[in-house]
């Protein structure tokens, strides 16, 4: 939320995407940890994993098209947005971080073996290093 709200003061989109970013990985946490706990029934498992996926791709949808269409506003309003302090150490602090939170999601995946499907698997894509929130974002704050 504070990427969130330091954007929307900057006024940059690269911020505010990067802070919806960190809630949809919230979102694919809770998915994985939900689809954890329906392992004990095949019919509920399959269920929660099929309504996991499905939510945690109309977050990035919704993100994406959010993303798209701010950037459009901007380039037609021709607006640039102001440097942010906050929004530069937060992703400078997403860089150190993310890898070690991506390998300890990735270890639990694979101790839980093959069985855990793709919501599980799939939430450490965003953490990976040089994933795609901090793509865009880092560069755009500078």
């Amino acid at each position: 939320m504070i990427a969130v709200g330091a954007g929307l003061v900057a006024g940059s989109i690269a911020l505010v995407g990067f802070g919806l970013d960190s809630l949809i990985e919230v979102s694919a946490s809770v998915a994985a940890l939900w689809r954890l706990y329906s392992d004990r029934d095949l019919a509920r498992r399959a269920r929660a994993e099929r309504i996991g996926l499905r939510v945690i791709g109309a977050l990035f949808l919704g993100l994406a098209a959010y993303v798209a269409a701010d950037a459009v506003h901007a380039l037609l309003a021709r607006t640039a947005p102001e440097r942010s302090f906050v929004g530069i150490v937060l992703a400078t602090a997403s860089l150190v971080v993310m890898p070690f939170l991506a390998r300890s999601k990735r270890r639990v995946a694979v101790a839980r073996g093959a069985r855990d499907g793709a919501v599980i698997g799939g939430s450490t894509v965003p953490t990976r290093p040089g994933g795609p929130p901090g793509r865009g974002t880092r560069p755009g704050l500078l």
